[in-house]
């Protein structure tokens, strides 16, 4: 059932084919038998859609579909499916890789993007049957931005008009028998399962769907009593079922549930991490009473959603459900005595903070073999849906120029900051040599290796300070890589990649299990110059060590900074200073923006617990925002604030006199020496109603002084569009041309650019193109945040691919996101020395142009990034001598 409208996940189930359900109703809507028309779109696209007899589910065909192209279903023999609960795919992929399908479904009211049900969904190698739990209800829009058009209802179900598929995978996908299901429900006299979720929510298929509105009904046999509301948050988080993905807080007078009494089983699971950053709640220990009696219970900590899987590792898909979906919603069996008629369910919490915990499931059933069978079946739904929500996607790299380790244990090295997947195999059979590197002062250098077993093994890591002529380096850091799962931005696969690293030296190695292993040098700004050599070792129980030598040029050229603000959105901790005590928090801040600003950031975009106070006459304040940015500043040049998590909230949030608060900015950051804040005004509005809500503010905003910023792309002919672009200070953009640059500066607005790549590419001779081209700041997605849990991307809004993470007691930890950020920034330092160095016809500047910009990234491999730079550098030095 509906509770409304649907914002949740599609409960997409992927079943071998040979295993599908027998026995439920079903009702044909295509099988591509006959004179079946097939299209695509666009209609140019290379690739085809086509009916063919290479495989089928059933009778002669199926419909074939090559990567790239769109294809709708519109001649469905039943448009009407009141009474089914669940669309039926039969696929097969020939492939060795999960593909993902983007899905889409229309009614009448489908005319606009934004209108339709957007979603995906992933198919395994070989032959599948795909089901599609609609029961609950169908959103429009996309799955973690539902009901963005004009029509706030879901998916007219009796009116359906067509289905789209697009195969976004690597090999042909066949599809056939497209068909919609009547499931039978799983019943136990006695027995209850229920999915607990605010109204405009999907109810999970198989479950009795429970609202803020389900007061205690005698002919239903449950509800509310008391009269309270239970607490819900305003949106439900995506993954990883529909019932997991949110919950209600129980009130204090409980939820009623009539039984027949005697011995009872029960299952309960939690939902207590949030849709968005922020929504976390805390707490010590979590009781579960029926009827007064403790049921279950179970501990927690305050600052659990930061913390709670930060010593965990995922290393096969087959661990996701256990040691990461039941932890996160503290799933549990349990026994009570029910009494003959009324039950009285009641929820405390000990030491608790942020928002309150909120049940998303219970099921209950008679102590009896039906009644946990019962139990044990609704259990299953919910592995089954966790594991078939994200389909285990395998992105070992087996292949491609890749061998099998020829020794037992085989070190090999890798491109600063490459993603690593568990799978991996070397490019050196018997691995090879770390290359000489080249650096600079300041500069921190990375040694980057892959360590490949053809056994189990336990490795323990050893590296010495390098020495040389003008002294040691003996700032060094031994880290290795940790494995937990990915996702794309909404569901369908599911992989497994280096999350962070960890600053230990210690791990385990095996056929299945590559592991990514850095140390990092850090070479001091007086450094001297000359060679510096050392070697790292890697030791492991009954095999010869394995020693790396490693040899360091150090050049004396000192950094150029970076001539327009460059920064990261969310560029402090993900949390405030009531998460730990204020010290350690303090320590953390400090730790992360030095990490940033010795690398060339020089914007800070804030956090928790950095805000600036507006009052009433635009008078603005700050302390712990101004003692950051102070000490940010001590660090190295920072030229701009660009709120985003912290300092100003954003325009729609500021009150008062636009005015008076460009007054009140202007004269605070004159009295603590800070660089200019600009104002946060809108995040890429695509619909009328979206335009018409900012244009008018924003408007007002720049007019009178405000330094205005915001975040779109290039939208061609839109007047709204242009109104905005025009009447904001300096407008961000994401896609762009440098036509764009020139159009929006010669109106005499400022060009921004955002998102553009967080990697070496992106931050290194893409950043520089744009700087050449006349952009004016660089922003991007993201430093830090937790959206759900820390650490699990497979909750949340969306998964987090940032550049740090924070462990209470190891502190801030890299990922490789930072790695090849710090690289690119590196690579674009030394193009602007170069350029401070060089005069025109110069050679070495030829070694980059503006020519292919945001359009080459393919052609600029790790190794001619590397070749560049070393010329570079050589250059500048050349230059450098000859001056003195």
């Amino acid at each position: 059932m509906l509770r409304t409208a649907s914002i949740i996940a599609l409960s997409i189930i992927l079943i071998p084919a040979a295993c599908a359900a027998q026995g439920d109703e079903t009702a044909l809507l295509q099988d591509f038998e006959g004179a079946y028309q097939t299209n695509k779109w666009p209609g140019d696209h290379k690739a085809s859609i086509t009916v063919s007899t290479e495989w089928k589910s059933d009778g002669q065909k199926s419909l074939k579909m090559e990567p790239g192209p769109a294809t709708s279903l519109e001649d469905l023999k039943l448009k009407n499916w009141t009474g089914y609960t669940t669309l039926r795919f039969h696929a097969h992929n020939p492939g060795t890789k999960v593909a993902n399908i983007s899905f889409e479904l229309y009614d009448p009211k489908a005319t606009t993007y934004w209108d339709r049900h957007l979603n995906s969904f992933g198919v395994q190698p070989g032959d599948q049957v795909i089901d599609v739990d609609f029961s609950g209800g169908l959103w429009r829009s996309e799955t973690n931005n539902p009901y963005k058009g004009a029509h706030k209802t879901p998916i007219e179900i009796d009116k359906i008009v067509r289905m789209a598929l697009t195969n976004q995978g690597t090999t042909p996908i066949y599809i056939d028998q497209v068909e919609i299901v009547k499931v039978a429900k799983i019943a136990v006299p006695g027995g209850f399962a229920f999915d607990f979720g605010r109204s405009n929510t999907t109810v999970m298929g198989q479950y009795t769907g429970v609202t803020e509105a389900s007061v205690y009904d005698q002919a239903k046999g449950f509800g509310f009593v008391g009269g309270a509301k239970p607490f819900s948050l305003h949106q439900a988080a995506s993954y990883p079922t529909t019932l997991l993905a949110d919950g209600l807080a129980m009130p204090k007078d409980g939820f009623r549930l009539d039984l027949p009494g005697g011995k009872y089983r029960g299952w309960i699971a939690y939902e207590r991490a949030g849709f968005w950053q922020g929504e976390q709640c805390g707490y010590t220990k979590a009781a579960l009473a029926i009827n007064g009696v403790a049921a279950s219970e179970h501990t927690y900590k305050k600052a659990g959603g930061h913390f709670l899987f930060q010593d965990t590792e995922i290393t096969e898909h087959a661990q996701i459900v256990d040691h990461l979906v039941w932890p996160s919603h503290a799933i549990a069996e349990f026994a009570f005595d029910a009494a003959a008629g009324a039950n009285i369910v009641t929820l405390e919490t000990s030491d608790h903070v942020g928002t309150a915990l909120r049940i998303a499931g219970l099921v209950v059933a008679p102590d009896t073999t039906e009644g946990k069978a019962f139990i044990a079946a609704h259990d299953r739904l919910q592995r089954a849906a966790v594991a078939r929500t994200f389909a285990a996607q395998d992105k070992g790299r087996r292949d491609a120029g890749r061998v099998q380790p020829a020794k037992e244990l085989v070190v090999d090295p890798l491109p600063i900051g490459e993603q690593v997947y568990p799978r991996d195999w070397p490019l050196h059979a018997q691995g090879a040599s770390v290359p000489r590197q080249n650096a600079v002062a300041g500069q921190t250098v990375v040694v980057h290796l892959g360590v490949f077993a053809t056994k189990p093994l336990d490795v323990t890591v050893a590296a010495v300070p390098l020495t040389g002529s003008g002294g040691t380096l003996s700032d060094l850091t031994v880290a290795y890589g940790r494995y937990m799962p990915a996702r794309p931005y909404a569901n369908g696969v599911a992989w497994l990649e280096i999350n962070h690293y960890r600053p230990e030296p210690r791990f385990s190695v095996g056929p299945e299990l590559t592991r990514s292993l850095v140390v990092e040098y850090a070479v001091p700004m007086d450094a001297k110059e000359g060679g510096y050599d050392g070697a790292i070792t890697l030791t492991a129980k009954g095999l010869p060590t394995v020693s790396i030598p490693v040899s360091l040029q150090v050049l004396d050229v000192k950094l150029a900074d970076i001539p327009i603000p460059v920064g990261l959105f969310m560029n402090s901790l993900p949390f405030g200073p009531q998460t730990m005590d204020s010290a350690t928090w303090w320590k953390l801040q400090e730790q992360v923006v030095r990490a940033q600003v010795q690398a060339g950031i020089n914007t800070l975009s804030g956090g928790p617990g950095l805000g600036y106070e507006v009052d009433a006459s635009g008078a603005v304040s700050g302390a712990d925002a101004v003692r950051y940015v102070q000490y940010a500043q001590k660090q190295g040049v920072i030229r701009a604030v660009i709120p985003y998590g912290g300092f100003l909230t954003s325009l729609g949030n500021l009150k008062g006199d636009y005015a008076q608060l460009a007054k009140g900015l202007e004269a605070f950051e004159q009295a603590h020496a800070l660089p200019p804040t600009y104002v946060y005004a809108y995040d890429e509005p695509a619909t009328d109603a979206e335009y018409a809500s900012v244009i008018d503010r924003l408007t007002r905003a720049t007019a009178a002084g405000l330094r205005t910023t915001g975040y779109t792309s290039t939208h061609k002919d839109q007047a709204q569009w242009e109104k905005l672009i025009v009447n904001t200070h300096a407008p961000s953009f994401n896609i762009h041309t440098v036509a764009d640059i020139e159009k929006v500066k010669a109106a005499g607005r400022h060009f921004f650019v955002y998102n553009n790549g967080l990697d070496r590419y992106g931050f290194g001779i893409n950043l520089w193109r744009s700087i050449a081209l006349g952009a004016e700041a660089r922003m991007n997605w993201i430093g830090m945040y937790t959206q759900g849990f820390a650490f699990n991307n497979l909750d949340g809004r969306e998964p987090s691919y940032a550049c740090f993470l924070v462990h209470d007691k190891l502190g801030v930890l890299t990922t490789p996101m930072w790695m090849s950020t710090r690289e690119g920034l590196l690579d674009a330092r030394l193009r602007l020395t170069l350029e401070r160095c060089a005069t025109t016809g110069d050679p070495a500047l030829a070694l980059w142009s503006v020519d292919g910009y945001r359009t080459d990234k393919e052609t600029w491999t790790a190794q001619e990034l590397d070749r560049v730079r070393t010329a570079m550098l050589h250059r500048i030095q050349e230059l450098t001598r000859t001056r003195r």
